[in-house]
């Protein structure tokens, strides 16, 4: 078992509040970790990212870093479309994703 990480620090025997933000991530990330590898299946997956279907009936999508080709991007959008046609929930890891450019934004 993955130990929990600390969820706030005390300085002076008091709660700190610009250490929750970055506390936050680091309970996200071990969350995410806490998820079974074998848990979701691969639905689809291209240059863009992952689509993966969760047992519990919704979506995990997983972009991957740097630049995209439109088509690829397209595509993705299109096979996670048709993945949702039957469910109506999506979780999606957008933290590598780079910024949408000008043309992939019309």
């Amino acid at each position: 078992m993955v130990p929990l990480p600390r969820l706030y620090f005390l300085r002076a025997g008091r709660l700190n509040p610009t250490t929750l933000l970055p506390t936050f991530g680091l309970l996200l990330n071990y969350l995410l970790l806490l998820m079974p590898a074998h848990a979701s299946r691969l639905y689809f997956n291209n240059p863009v990212g992952r689509v993966l279907e969760h047992p519990d009936g919704y979506a995990h999508i997983i972009y991957e870093p740097g630049p995209r080709k439109l088509d690829y991007l397209q595509a993705f959008l299109t096979h996670t479309g048709q993945r949702l046609r039957c469910w109506h929930k999506l979780f999606s890891d957008q933290r590598l994703m780079a910024p949408f450019t000008p043309e992939e934004s019309q």
